[in-house]
């Protein structure tokens, strides 16, 4: 799970040593959150995809945050999505 992440040096989730479709991330719109942008821009993901963007392959989950560290906030529908999947409640996160 990622959230406002800068890239992960590879362009695809199933590039990931992690099962296919348990990949899961998160950001906010780049007025609120410009590490993803910022990391694509110098190069960390990998062909230009942040694990936010559709062509990296993760499951996006909704987010509320108004800023980079705002995934963490509590009673947060960003907290309530990254916890039902530490739980394993799938079918309980908010998608995009």
């Amino acid at each position: 799970m990622v959230a406002g992440s800068p890239g992960m040096q590879t362009g695809h989730a199933d590039n990931l040593d992690v099962d296919r479709g348990h990949v899961w991330a998160m950001a906010g719109s780049l007025s609120v959150d410009q590490v993803p942008t910022g990391g694509r821009l110098v190069g960390l993901g990998g062909d230009n995809n942040v694990p936010t963007d559709r062509e990296f392959g993760a499951n996006i989950m909704r987010t509320d945050t108004v800023d980079h560290s705002g995934y963490w906030k509590n009673d947060s529908l960003s907290l309530i999505n990254q916890a039902a999947v530490i739980t394993g409640k799938y079918d309980e996160v908010k998608l995009d």
